[in-house]
């Protein structure tokens, strides 16, 4: 018969499951559709239909060419879905037809809508161009058999050709930060996007981009499936949704408005008007690509990483509810981002001889947002120190009823390993009348160059913070030594709700405090004033005639009310070097327990001894905390004979 000399294939061999060259179907490729209205047909009296996609893609050996419709009863009774057949047409006139999904429905309950699905592999290597798709009703009963032309619908422009396709139609470009709603879906959720941040793990550079939802309605809302990809002017690097049921943001929230930013190492450059699309592939959609696959060059032809979901589960938001969600984009470490793809998922059922049908998954390019430039830089807002800090609203790390300020932020040389090391002191205050858990929460540095430093917490034994009292935790960062300390971003980090990924509560532009003096220093909530010291040896007579060293510290000691303290608070550390500036040995005063400083002398015996006395001696005083990562140091003083 005529309709099989058009090369047909209706069979989908096992290859369209395993490709991992991925197909995205129908939308606005390169011309306009998607964001305006569909257009409906009337199809039978009571049957309406849209075209919701057009997949026109080249695979290996042919072309794979699909439609997705939309059809709707209109009326008061169950309607039967035509038996027609649904043909696309090309520019040349030359037809071919689509095999229906198994999975498409064979009647449509009253007033509802439901999605049929078709597809077909044709064998053409040559570029196709797609102008209509008709509704054919075909009587194979007679002979010859006639044909009667249901209805026919325009297609050109609105085909989806695969991974190299470009979004260029202005509706389906968007900018950064601008509010949308995802083409082609019924679901009325928001999304704006917030932040995109770089982190080395130890799988690969991910890049994680955090998106706003919001449901405006007054009804519950399930998130749609959808996927992100992040695309540079040579490669897409596919995203892997982090839902979380909580939110947890990722940038800089000043209590106001969540500002947008970006943060890529050295950020994200802005893309051009158009934007390369990526694939997904089969029966399996959470198929990944090794995260080694990524190492290549961002030169040549565009790539799909595809990622796996890290969290599986429903999100969903009540009425009026705002929450964050997360992708991960796998790229390699010196990928710069110029845009963002949104593609929603279109499924294929091939029915097979066993029963149980294969799936074909493709994804559809529907929108491409666009990266801010490098050069805008994220104005963060200025700290003072003491002040209450503001979270952002939706996240639930830190309890409204707890007060979180930095009270200390200080820069010192280390000369040892080469490096600055930086200390950050919360203080943690509980302003409720029940005790209250310790929030857990991280730190990093954001430098003007755009290098992340993270944070090493203190170790605090303390679980719970009295009522109408605070909490001291420090944290310590190590900076290269060419870092001069100016406008320093403070950013506070929330790593639970999108784990194993972090997401930002707050960040701060923070000035360095000035160096302390040699008579005056602070351990928050302690100040403390020297108002004498020396240095005495010690003779051993009885050993083996050597000299040990002990040091008199007589402080004027204060402290600040309603400050908890414990064993695992910061200790004053004392440090002997001899005029080569060799270390003689170190004694420890604790701010608790027996033998505690206190206000008035303090007697310490260093803990080493030498052969000779030495003049002149030198003592460096610090102040010391244990982290995961070890003992950290800040120096507060020099004293010197």
């Amino acid at each position: 018969m005529n309709w099989k000399k058009t090369a047909v294939s209706v069979l989908i061999t096992s290859s369209l499951m395993t490709s991992s060259y991925s197909a995205m179907a129908a939308e606005l490729a390169g011309a306009k559709s998607g964001t305006t209205a569909a257009v409906t047909y009337q199809l039978t009296n009571s049957l309406s239909v849209d075209i919701k996609t057009v997949l026109n893609e080249r695979v290996d050996g042919g072309t794979r060419v699909g439609v997705v419709v939309r059809m709707k009863n209109t009326g008061a009774a169950i309607a039967r879905v035509p038996e027609y057949e649904l043909r696309v047409k090309t520019i040349e006139g030359v037809e071919y037809i689509l095999q229906s999904s198994a999975s498409n429905p064979r009647s449509i309950q009253p007033k509802a809508t439901t999605e049929l699905s078709y597809l077909a592999v044709i064998d053409r290597t040559d570029t196709v161009t797609l102008s209509e798709a008709n509704w054919t009703d075909v009587d194979y009963y007679v002979y010859p058999k006639t044909e009667t032309r249901i209805l026919a619908v325009p297609i050109s422009g609105q085909s989806w050709k695969g991974s190299d396709m470009k979004i260029t139609d202005p509706a389906s470009v968007k900018k950064w930060g601008d509010t949308f709603k995802i083409p082609s879906l019924t679901s009325p959720l928001e999304y704006t996007p917030v932040s995109i941040d770089k982190e080395i793990t130890d799988k690969g550079t991910i890049q994680v981009l955090q998106l706003l939802v919001r449901n405006p309605t007054d009804q519950r809302e399930t998130l749609p499936e959808f996927i992100i990809d992040g695309k540079t002017s040579s490669k897409v690097f596919e995203g892997q949704k982090v839902p979380e049921d909580a939110a947890a943001p990722t940038t800089a929230v000043t209590g106001q408005q969540v500002p947008v930013t970006v943060n890529t190492g050295n950020s994200a450059s802005e893309g051009t008007t158009g934007a390369e699309g990526t694939g997904a592939s089969t029966d399996n959609p959470t198929a990944t690509t090794s995260s080694s696959d990524a190492t290549t060059s961002d030169n040549g032809q565009a790539q799909s990483y595809y990622g796996k979901k890290v969290e599986q589960g429903e999100v969903i938001l009540e009425a009026r509810e705002q929450k964050y969600i997360h992708f991960a984009i796998s790229t390699n470490n010196d990928t710069i981002l110029s845009s963002i793809n949104v593609l929603t998922p279109e499924k294929f059922s091939q029915a097979s001889a066993t029963g149980v049908p294969t799936v074909v998954t493709y994804n559809v390019g529907r929108l491409n947002i666009l990266l801010p430039s490098t050069a805008a830089r994220v104005a963060y807002p200025a700290y003072k120190l003491g002040n209450p800090m503001a979270f952002d609203s939706l996240s639930e790390l830190i309890h409204p009823n707890l007060e979180v300020s930095v009270v200390e932020f200080h820069m010192d040389d280390n000369t040892d390993e080469g490096s600055k090391n930086v200390t950050s002191k919360f203080k943690i205050f509980n302003r409720s009348d029940i005790p209250m858990a310790v929030p857990v929460f991280q730190t990093e540095l954001l430098s003007t160059d755009g290098y992340t430093y993270s944070g090493n917490r203190q170790t605090v034994s303390t679980q719970r913070i009295l009522p109408n009292s605070g909490l001291v935790v420090s944290y310590s960062y190590t900076l290269p030594q060419s870092e001069s300390g100016k406008d320093l971003v403070l950013k506070i980090n929330d790593m639970v709700k999108a784990a194993p990924y972090k997401t930002n509560i707050a960040a701060y532009s923070m000035e360095i405090q000035p160096a302390e003096t040699e008579e005056k220093f602070s351990v928050y909530p302690f100040d403390a004033k020297v108002t004498y010291w020396t240095i005495s040896p010690i003779y051993n007579r009885t050993g083996n005639n050597s000299y040990s060293y002990k040091t008199r510290f007589n402080l004027d000691l204060t402290r600040q009310e309603q400050i908890q303290i414990d064993a695992s608070f910061s200790k004053l550390q004392f440090e002997l070097y001899d005029s080569a500036d060799r270390l003689i040995g170190t004694v420890s005063g604790s701010f608790i327990g027996t033998n505690r400083l206190v206000s008035g002398e303090n007697n310490l015996i260093f803990d080493a001894t030498t052969e000779q006395l030495d003049r002149p001696l030198t003592i460096r005083l610090y102040e010391s905390f244990t982290t995961p990562a070890g003992v950290s140091k800040r120096l507060l003083g020099v004293y010197k004979q």
